[in-house]
């Protein structure tokens, strides 16, 4: 499969941005479960703003009862070990489970970082 880079405005780095893909392959992969898309949402991607958490959204394949905490603290570690200490918040959007209504508005404002196709 293929990984494309999205949108560009928004402010992450080049760095930051590779990072969290790198962090995402490298806490999914493991355990066999596949990712189509990788967002931010929130402060991040206002242009004008600045500082803010680190608000991600990820559409995947399904996920095991009882591994999705343990999978968002292996996301956010990763994501610390990459980037450093920060807050990052984490949206999973998981296949075959309905979205919540914040789910659903975050989907409709998020800009995507990397999407796999």
């Amino acid at each position: 499969m293929a990984i494309t880079e999205g949108k560009p405005a928004v402010r992450l780095t080049a760095d930051e941005k590779q990072g969290i893909l790198q962090s995402v392959e490298g806490a999914l992969n493991p355990l066999s479960i596949g990712w189509s898309v990788i967002a931010l949402f929130g402060s991040r991607t206002d242009l004008s703003g600045s500082g803010g958490d680190i608000d991600l959204y990820l559409k995947t394949e399904t996920i095991p009862n009882g591994v999705v905490h343990s999978l968002k603290r292996s996301l956010i570690f990763a994501i610390h070990d990459r980037l450093g200490e920060q807050k990052v918040d984490i949206i999973l959007d998981i296949a075959g489970q309905d979205s919540s209504a914040f789910q659903k508005h975050v989907a409709q404002h998020k800009v995507d970082l990397w999407i796999k196709s």
